[in-house]
């Protein structure tokens, strides 16, 4: 009599085969991330003053389409149908933004990511020009155990959870040019802020999968899971400046490292093909969707608000995310 285990599975599979699979996906996602709002640009605002501040918009650095990669090796475990994946998924975000005054005489972009201590001096209210360039780095990797079974004849779901580990490093240069003074006056040539987000995190992975087949080998198909990772956030925040003759200093440098709990969450649609071969000994699995990765309060940036209290701070202002699309690949013999 036949195993039932064996009737209920709705896995990919080979006939006399290694139990073996591979994993090679292209990814084009978007990333981007709250809380980088740089420089407010004004209108009919007038540095000599202190009231009148005129009426703007936020300036956010804006991500490109980028592509990446995900590549992975499986084995269908024989053992009551689980099968085992190992991924990695490799993705890059870069973003970018260049404010100019609206006054071709006057300047009226308000720099954010300057201590205010500068403001309350009167040293600096305003410049000329902003430009912001951000590079994020996303490195994951994914252990999962997971089965699928038929829950009717052309619909199967596919419990799984695992292992999870994630690196993402990010970088932020902030430079505001042509700086003036609430007298009016031009008083720096440039203000720099350099800015490293970086975490790393393990923890544990689960999730739900759910397969709808049609006809011809196509099937809808989509995944939802969610993380819990623990791990620590090393950032770092400086500021520089240069006058108007050449030389430069530093007004500032801090150093930040803490140990937290962060959630991840994943989504998952799209469009599958799979097919057998060679009298079954090979299959070919192909698919295209849309993803949707969110990682909650990774902007971790330190923001200082006082310029009386220099030491007062702020951070965990923002989530970053991936999305986009992905085609993948797999080969089971």
């Amino acid at each position: 009599m036949p195993d039932p285990c064996l009737l209920d599975s709705a896995r990919p599979s080979v006939t006399k085969g290694w139990n073996l699979f591979t994993q090679a996906d292209w990814l084009y996602w978007k990333t981007n991330e709250t809380g980088l709002g740089y420089a407010l640009n004004q209108e009919h605002f007038d540095v000599t003053d202190p009231v009148l501040m005129g009426f703007g918009e936020v300036a956010n650095p804006k991500f490109d389409w980028q592509s990446g990669f995900r590549v992975g090796v499986g084995y269908n475990i024989p053992h009551d149908q689980w099968d085992l994946t190992l991924l990695w998924t490799w993705n890059e975000g870069k973003g970018t933004d260049a404010q100019n005054s609206t006054d071709d005489e006057l300047p009226t972009i308000l720099p954010v990511f300057i201590h205010p201590n500068i403001y309350n001096d009167e040293s600096i209210a305003a410049c000329k020009t902003a430009q912001y360039n951000a590079l994020i780095h996303l490195n994951v990797l994914d252990l999962d155990l997971g089965k699928e079974f038929k829950a009717s004849k052309w619909f199967s779901i596919k419990p799984h959870f695992g292992l999870r580990s994630a690196w993402i490093h990010q970088i932020h240069n902030v430079s505001y040019n042509e700086l003036f003074a609430k007298s009016g006056d031009l008083v720096l040539e440039e203000y720099l802020t350099h800015i490293t987000n970086n975490f790393w995190g393990l923890g544990v992975r689960g999730g739900l999968g759910a397969d709808f087949g049609l006809k011809w080998g196509f099937s809808l198909i989509g995944d939802f899971s969610a993380s819990l990772l623990y791990g620590v956030f090393e950032t770092s925040y400086s500021e520089r400046f240069t006058t108007l003759s050449g030389l430069d200093g530093t007004t500032l440098a801090e150093d930040n490292s803490f140990h937290a709990g962060r959630v991840v969450t994943d989504i998952d649609l799209g469009l599958r093909w799979n097919r057998s071969f060679a009298k079954d000994r090979v299959r070919l699995l192909l698919q295209a969707g849309w993803e949707h990765h969110m990682f909650f309060s990774q902007n971790q940036i330190m923001h200082f608000v006082d310029g009386q209290s220099w030491g007062n701070f702020v951070q965990n202002q923002g989530d970053l995310y991936f999305q986009g699309w992905t085609t993948s690949f797999r080969f089971f013999f």
